[in-house]
C-alpha cells in the first residue's frame, strides 16, 4: 500500500477485511484512527498484507543527543508520556526522539525536523549531527495500534548539541499529551 496515497475509505476498508479492531483507536492511550489515517497519507507508514494480518511499516529518524557537561557525556532520553486522565507511560526506547519520516523528505530532514519539533531547538542553529546506521526491526506487536503489528525501518543519527541548546529537562507538548526528556550520564563517546 506503499506506492499510492490511499483514501480514508481504503484505509478503513483494508482495517476492516483484516478484522483490525480500529473503533478503539480513541487517542487516550494510544494513537487515533484519525493519526493514523493521517501518516499513512503522509508518507511516513504504509500497510502491508501479510497472511497473519496487517503489518504497519513505519519510516523514522531516530536521534540521540548528547551534550558534554562539566567534563561528563550526557545523553537526552524520552523520560515519561502524560496524559490528560493522568496515565503515565513509559517506552522502551533507543535514543532520544523518533520522527516519522514524510513521503519526499529525507531522513536528515526528519532529524532537523524532530529536534525542532519535540526539543524546540531553532532552525538555524548550531549542532553537529551524522548518520549512523540503518535498522529494521523485527516484526512486532504495535504499541500504538492494537490489532497491529509494526516493522520499524529506524535512520539513526547522532547529534551533539553547544551550551546554548542545553536545557535541564525539555518538555514536548503533543495533542492530548505531554512528552518529558531527561539527561542520564553516558560513557559512549560521540563517534
Amino acid at each position: 500500500m506503499k506506492s499510492e496515497t490511499p483514501t480514508r475509505e481504503e484505509i478503513i476498508d483494508l482495517l476492516t477485511e483484516y478484522r483490525t479492531p480500529f473503533r478503539f483507536w480513541n487517542g487516550q492511550l494510544g494513537e487515533s484512527l484519525d493519526g493514523f489515517v493521517s501518516s499513512i497519507r503522509l508518507g511516513e507508514t504504509w500497510l502491508e498484507a501479510a497472511s497473519d494480518g496487517l503489518i504497519h511499516h513505519v519510516n523514522v529518524a531516530v536521534v540521540t543527543v548528547r551534550h558534554l557537561l562539566n567534563g561528563q557525556w550526557l545523553e537526552l532520553r524520552e523520560d515519561r508520556q502524560e496524559f490528560p486522565d493522568g496515565t503515565i507511560k513509559r517506552r522502551k526506547f533507543s535514543g532520544s526522539l523518533g520522527e516519522k519520516i514524510r513521503e519526499n523528505e529525507t531522513p536528515l530532514n526528519a532529524a532537523k525536523r524532530g529536534l525542532f519539533e519535540e526539543l524546540s531547538f531553532p532552525k538555524h542553529a548550531k549542532y553537529q549531527m551524522v548518520s549512523d546506521e540503518i535498522e529494521v526491526t523485527p516484526r512486532r506487536i504495535s504499541d500504538w495500534y492494537p490489532g497491529l503489528t509494526d516493522i520499524y525501518h529506524r535512520n539513526h543519527f547522532l547529534c551533539v548539541i553547544p551550551p546554548e541548546l542545553y536545557k535541564p529537562e525539555y518538555v514536548e507538548i503533543y495533542l492530548n499529551k505531554r512528552i518529558y526528556f531527561k539527561w542520564i550520564p553516558t560513557t559512549l563517546l560521540p563517534a
